[in-house]
């Protein structure tokens, strides 16, 4: 690839407010028409600030611009949270999980070739101070900044872009549930951010750190001539077999151990996502894909004996949207691992849809080796399922829960409150059908 594609082409522009023009030489910073504005919070602790604001841009402001990228770049993922702020502040513990996204991000990453280094952080952990995240900047000089986050920690993302703006000369890429919601309108709240990675983000972001032209990337959201271009949609990987395992050896298992994790314990963890996308189509649902692709069942038990074997894990937490949603698939999974004998332990920490799940679906599943089992209802009034498009047949899945509440296993039933036009009444009625249960 020719990374001079990034590069201006030394032609002349008039500086904004001058009127005399200069050049644009290859890789030459182009401030943005915003001006910086320095945050308030590392202002008022005497924080360092590094250049100022007037002589370092807020982005670059077209592909043009963009410095070349060098060959097999140094990459920083970092995963964008402030769990005090998740947690409510006042609690001792906070919830810590496994950087998954970013985890897979890694691997690929490295399975391509497309980086020399890699290093993933999570932010409210290692560095939820600013002078912390410069000393990691200062220390790792990352040539790409990976920034994944949801629209609840926006702010937290923005401290971050802004500090790597200013102690970095990186380009700055932001990924995650923030991009499929906001789209071009990240770029607007986040004006340090280079581009942004729609959908999957794994063959986008090798394409991105091999230097490939950002309008021939397909799932990319960038700013061009002052504006913000968005391309096509990537397409989804179809065989989920193919990618490669999440980089475990890129995070200390030990230090995640004395979090509180997805079941609220402290374990040696290992969090599997067996498939992506979802079949229903629930109102309320995050959705990022139309559509659902599942691992096979050996793979995931291959997953499963890979981290007991090289990284001493005996806990693995399922986060799928529903990992039942295709029975012979789960109940082949639990034959496998009955078959291996494997001392583990399953946590299915979302939501199992209830009333498709059996019995002999949950008997397989302890025999397994499954002890926390959750079940997501929503309501437990017609009305709203209907309205949600939920459409949960709550006599089935008060027998199954029932069931299941009977086997030294934890249950747990998610339910929602405050649906649009939902009524007291009605909310009422869900907590009374939760008072029917065992």
């Amino acid at each position: 690839m020719g990374n001079d594609r990034y590069a201006g082409g030394g032609r002349r522009e008039k500086a904004r407010g001058e009127g005399r023009s200069r050049p644009r030489l290859t890789g030459r910073l182009v401030p943005s028409p915003n001006r910086c504005r320095m945050n308030r919070r590392r202002r008022l602790a005497g924080c360092p600030l590094g250049p100022s604001p007037s002589r370092r841009p807020r982005c670059w402001q077209s592909v043009q611009a963009m410095p070349p990228i060098p060959a097999r770049p140094r990459l920083l993922l970092i995963e964008a949270n402030d769990m005090p702020k998740w947690v409510g502040g006042h609690l001792a513990q906070e919830v810590h999980v496994l950087p998954l996204g970013l985890m897979y991000l890694a691997a690929s990453a490295r399975a391509e070739e497309a980086t020399s280094e890699i290093k993933i952080v999570e932010s409210s952990l290692d560095c939820p101070s600013d002078e912390r995240l410069i000393s990691l900047l200062q220390e790792f000089k990352p040539e790409v900044v990976g920034i994944r986050s949801i629209i609840f920690f926006v702010d937290e993302m923005q401290r971050i872009a802004q500090l790597v703006r200013r102690h970095a000369e990186a380009l700055i890429v932001a990924g995650g549930p923030i991009v499929q919601a906001w789209r071009t309108a990240l770029l607007d709240r986040v004006p340090e951010l280079d581009v942004a990675v729609k959908g999957e983000g794994e063959r986008v972001l090798a394409q991105i750190l091999r230097g490939e032209p950002l309008p021939t990337i397909p799932g990319t959201i960038y700013r061009d001539g002052g504006g913000v271009h968005d391309t096509p949609a990537s397409p989804e990987i179809e065989d989920l077999d193919r990618l490669p395992f999440p980089a475990y050896d890129l995070v200390d298992l030990e230090r995640y151990r004395r979090q509180l994790s997805y079941a609220y314990n402290h374990r040696r963890q290992g969090v599997l996502l067996t498939g992506r996308g979802c079949v229903y189509k629930c109102t309320f649902c995050f959705r990022t894909s139309e559509r659902m692709r599942l691992r096979s069942a050996a793979n995931v038990v291959e997953e499963i004996e890979w981290l007991n074997a090289d990284h001493g894990v005996r806990d693995f937490y399922i986060v799928d949207d529903i990992f039942n949603a295709s029975m012979p698939r789960a109940l082949e999974i639990f034959e496998r691992l009955v078959a291996s004998r494997l001392d583990v332990r399953l946590y299915f920490v979302n939501g199992l849809r209830a009333d498709i799940a059996t019995e002999t679906f949950v008997d397989r599943a302890i025999e397994a080796g499954a002890v926390w089992f959750t079940y997501a209802v929503e309501s437990g009034c017609e009305t709203i399922q209907e309205s949600t498009r939920k459409h949960v047949d709550l006599d089935r899945a008060r027998h199954i829960i029932a069931y299941t509440q009977r086997r030294p296993v934890v249950v747990n039933v998610s339910t929602m409150f405050g649906f649009p036009g939902e009524t007291r009444e009605q909310a009422a009625g869900t907590l009374a059908w939760l008072a029917g249960l065992p």
